[in-house]
């Protein structure tokens, strides 16, 4: 269905999520279960494979979408069909979902934070060894970045 000569997208099935999933939790609830207000306790929404390129083998992407929104699932498509041809880096990715998962990452003052209190505590575990953890404090955190 998605090696189409233009955009498209399609709404995966819980029954085909469940085949994927080692944990029932993860798979998304059906209408019936929707309609009767049945919690799931890690799904807040459905999944949708989408293509937002012109050509037949363009990338397929993974989108969710809350289960309140579902009705205008093809409105918030469109809106990233719209913003896909703007993806640079990744082609027919939509710029505003790269932007979303770089603030959603954790990187710089964060991460920094983060590991300080693992430190703390793996230190704290450790007792009177725990100085052997200053070794990995002056490890070079990115060794690729001497081949430039």
């Amino acid at each position: 269905m998605l090696k189409t000569s233009y955009p498209s997208f399609v709404q995966i099935p819980p029954e085909l999520e469940k085949k994927t999933y080692q944990w029932e939790e993860f798979v998304a609830r059906s209408d019936e279960q929707i309609d009767k207000q049945e919690p799931k306790d890690f799904v807040a929404g459905r999944l949708y494979f989408a293509k937002f390129g012109p050509k037949p083998l363009d990338p397929i992407w993974a989108v969710d979408i809350f289960d309140r929104q579902k009705d205008q699932a093809a409105q918030i498509l469109g809106h990233l069909l719209f913003d896909a041809p703007q993806g640079f880096p990744v082609t027919y990715y939509p710029l505003t979902l790269q932007r979303a998962h770089e603030y959603a990452a954790l990187v710089a003052f964060d991460y920094d934070l983060l590991q300080g209190k693992i430190y703390e505590a793996v230190r704290k575990i450790l007792g009177e060894k725990g100085e052997i953890l200053d070794i990995f404090a002056l490890l070079d955190k990115d060794p690729a970045k001497a081949r430039y």
